[in-house]
Formats: C-alpha cells, structure tokens, sequence
C-alpha cells in the first residue's frame, strides 16, 4: 500500500500566563498589551489597578420577525479607552440572542439580552441587545442597540436605536447602533440595523409583474 504522508507543527510562544496582570477569559498577548475574551459570562479579576485600559462589549443579535418578515438588529457596540480599572471583581454577563419563530400568529420573537459588566459600587455598563424584526401580520418591528426591521404589520416603522453613551467611574463609553430599515408597500421586511449604519428598506422594484427585495442589513464597525 502507499505510505502515509508526513505533516509539520510548527508552535511558538507569545507569552504566558502569569504575565497577566488579572484574570479571567481567554487571554492572549498582541503589539505589548494583554486581551482577555470573553464569549461567554465569567469574570474578570484583576488583584491591582489597571490604568490605560480598553473595553469592547457588544450585545446579543435580535431575531428575525415571522414569515415575510424583518431582519433582527445587531447588538449594540460599547467602547470605551483610556479607563482606569480598579482592583476588583467584574463579573461579565454576555448577552443570549434572540429566539426566531416561524409560525403565523403565534408568539413574537424572543427578545435577546443586554451583554454588561458589573462591579462593586454597584455600577453596570451595559450594551444594549439588538431588536427583533417586524411580521407579516402580528408582530411590530422591537426597539434595541440596533432595531429591527420593519415588516408589512407596521410598513413604516423600523426598529428605533436605544444605544446610550455611559459615564462610569472608571471612565466613559460610546455606543454605536442603528435604526431598522422601513418598509415601503412591500411584502417584504426591512434590514435590520447594524453598528455602521440603519437597515435598508424592503421595497418594490417596477416590473409586470413588479418584485419585491427585503432590505439589505445595516453595516457593521471595525474594532
């Protein structure tokens, strides 16, 4: 028979583990700074003052809305730079998305969760969770980070932005979100909002017979 073929491993080091100064996610070194990831909740323990310190936090997706339906908006973007963390225990919840349904006059959507983090004081920095979209017949377009997109129950409502910048003691946060894109005499739903910019309408091109395209979803942003 043939012979197998051979393989290469190359593996280096780029630090370790008590070169950190806190703990908690998954910690990786890049460019001299340490990161720490969380995807899902934990906390953050760091034994000393942190100072220059950076935060990116985004919240749960929201679902798609029911048959003909809207997009879900995207979670909020929190940033904040140049904070000065104290010695403390944050606990960090990440947000859950949203549930979609499927059905006809059934239940909305599942409304997704806030991502925050939470520390003695108490103080809680929080973004928002993007909002579900509208539904063809019973479902209005959720409100959140981002909102979601409209649909044929509300034809001219997207989805609102509720993002809020936040001012905490350890410094201050932007957040970043968009509306839902609207509807406009379409069967079909609007995007949903993005981080970069609002939801696209859902909208009828001209045509015998004319046809219809959902809006497209709002833009993201670079980290």
């Amino acid at each position: 028979g043939n012979g197998g073929s051979g393989f290469v491993v190359v593996r280096y080091q780029i630090g370790t583990i008590d070169s950190a100064k806190a703990t908690g996610g998954a910690i990786s070194f890049y460019n001299d700074k340490t990161i720490h990831v969380f995807t899902s909740s934990g906390t953050f323990v760091n034994p000393g003052s942190i100072s220059n310190a950076e935060i990116v936090m985004i919240g749960a997706g929201g679902a798609g809305g029911n048959n003909i339906a809207g997009g879900g908006g995207a979670g909020a973007v929190m940033e904040g730079s140049s904070l000065t963390m104290p010695a403390n225990t944050y606990t960090i919840t990440v947000g859950a998305g949203g549930a979609g349904k499927s059905s006809l006059g059934v239940e909305t959507p599942g409304t997704a969760t806030d991502t925050t983090i939470t520390y003695p004081g108490p103080y809680t920095i929080t973004a928002q969770r993007g909002g579900y979209g509208g539904g063809y017949t019973d479902t209005v377009a959720q409100p959140g980070g981002s909102g979601g997109g409209g649909a044929t129950v509300s034809p001219s409502n997207g989805g609102s932005s509720t993002k809020a910048d936040q001012t905490v003691p350890i410094g201050s946060f932007t957040s970043y979100g968009n509306a839902g894109g609207t509807v406009a005499g379409s069967f079909w739903g609007g995007g949903g909002g993005g981080a970069g910019s609002v939801g696209g309408a859902g909208d009828v091109e001209e045509g015998t017979p004319p046809s219809s395209t959902g809006g497209d979803g709002g833009d993201g942003r670079q980290l």
